[in-house]
């Protein structure tokens, strides 16, 4: 007759485990029932053996991980001393299996999503920044946990900032209502200080929005005035106003022949060759509608002279302030041409200098070798990839291996030094793909350009087409 339970002693406890079957006493039986032991002693042919307990194994007793154990026989004899009746046996599994409680689920914390806003002093308005550099966004928060205005107002920033190249280092930060109302702390109705849940739930609408409202630090002089710092004179118009013709900037570069010596001149980069243009969103207060601008750095700058005229112009990065990249030039021609969209906001990319491949493959289109000069007066180096909004690529730019500068479609960086080395790393998160630039030293590039005009020179002097 085949053997259907086997006994097990445990201090004084004694239980009918059943077997499999197979004969085999199962890991997840006696776990049920002896949640703490880790070893088993038994006899097999009059020998004395022990076995360890495993997590892994599922037959204890076919186990092949066995030793000699040197306790007495009247130990594992003391087995058979004790009532072996299964009525006694039976009710003492019973009485361990209720003794037996799960261990208790970790509690789940609730949370509940809050909307913020980000509305912009300028002049003596107030202006709600928009999509995608603002919007309303909305961020969850851990019901019962209390937070103070500072918490919102820091979270708030940390929003606004994880996805663009924003920094408020600038800037005066409060926390608000859209009615420009300033909240040093959270109150009921009644006036008393109260926590954030009570002073929502006093507001009884579910797209109730916390604004985070910022306004540039101005810089105060000796005497004590408030002073917008420029780095270059200006000329006003004859209506009085600060701002230039922005549309200069926005006429085609017209491509002529060069001749040797202004090839020269590119190739070594003594004028401008590259040209960058910015995105400058406005929201008309009449119509509702937005009116979308492709700038120049200078140009920006001007244009939002009251915005950014308290730093010098050299200083002044239109990424750091919010501003996207929508077109690179190189010696006119247009390598990127970003569009956005009136209405939606969305932007449409454009590769003009290439056939693109419709693979859905991402792929590095202009490197470092190609995509380098003088921007802003500056010599700079860049990459642009085929990566979009989608994509939300990061760029992370290193200098002799360390990193000086990341962020979302940082395609060029300016004022590089000509004997270090540069290479750009970019993450292109919706396909969890890495590109790598290849290294660009700027003081081998200018060698290479003057062996390249020499060979030129002498083979012009050798022509006598030339003369």
């Amino acid at each position: 007759m085949n053997q259907t339970h086997i006994k097990v002693r445990s201090d004084q406890q004694q239980l009918l485990l059943p077997l499999n079957s197979n004969g085999n006493l199962q890991l997840s039986i006696l776990k049920q029932y002896f949640p703490q032991a880790t070893g088993l002693t038994y006899f097999n042919e009059n020998q004395k053996r022990a076995l360890l307990i495993e997590s892994g194994s599922e037959n204890l007793i076919t186990s092949k991980k066995r030793k000699h154990v040197h306790e007495t026989v009247e130990e594992i004899k003391g087995i058979q001393g004790l009532s072996s009746t299964r009525k006694t046996d039976m009710t003492k599994m019973k009485t361990k299996r209720a003794d037996v409680h799960p261990a208790p689920a970790p509690q789940q914390r609730i949370t509940k999503k809050i909307r913020l806003g980000w509305l912009r002093k300028t002049k003596n308005s107030y202006e709600q920044v928009i999509k995608s550099l603002g919007g309303i966004r909305e961020i969850p928060l851990e019901v019962g946990k209390t937070y103070s205005v500072s918490d919102i107002k820091n979270l708030a920033v940390e929003e606004f900032s994880k996805d663009s190249e924003v920094t408020f280092a600038n800037s005066e930060i409060q926390l608000g209502l859209f009615d420009h109302t300033i909240l040093s702390s959270f109150k009921d109705s009644k006036g008393h200080e109260c926590d954030l849940w009570t002073f929502l739930k006093e507001r009884k609408s579910r797209n109730f929005t916390l604004y985070l409202i910022t306004s540039l630090k101005g810089q105060v002089t000796p005497s004590g005035q408030n002073e917008k710092v420029l780095s270059r004179d200006w000329e006003e118009n004859s209506s009085g106003s600060c701002y230039p013709n922005a549309q200069l900037s926005l006429k085609k570069v017209e491509t002529k022949p060069k001749s040797s010596s202004q090839e020269f001149r590119k190739c070594i980069h003594l004028e401008n060759n590259i040209l960058i243009y910015y995105e400058l969103i406005r929201k008309s207060e009449y119509t509702g509608s937005f009116c979308i601008s492709y700038l120049l750095k200078d140009d920006l700058y001007e244009n939002e002279f009251e915005e950014y005229g308290r730093i010098p112009v050299d200083t002044f990065d239109p990424m750091n302030a919010g501003h996207k990249v929508s077109g690179i030039e190189v010696d006119g021609k247009a390598l990127l041409s970003i569009y956005t969209d009136n209405d939606s906001l969305t932007r449409v990319f454009d590769f003009p200098g290439v056939e693109m491949i419709e693979d859905g493959t991402h792929y590095i289109l202009y490197d470092v070798n190609e995509l380098n000069g003088k921007c802003d007066d500056k010599n700079g180096v860049g990459v642009i990839t085929n990566c979009t909004d989608e994509c939300k690529p990061v760029f992370t730019w290193y200098k002799d291996g360390t990193m000086i500068s990341q962020g979302l479609f940082r395609y060029w960086i300016n004022d590089i030094d000509k004997d270090a080395s540069y290479k750009c790393i970019i993450h292109c998160k919706s396909q969890n793909l890495e590109l790598t630039s290849s290294n660009f030293k700027w003081s081998e590039h200018i060698q290479c350009c003057d062996s390249t005009q020499l060979d030129k020179t002498i083979d012009l002097l050798k022509d006598p087409k030339s003369s």
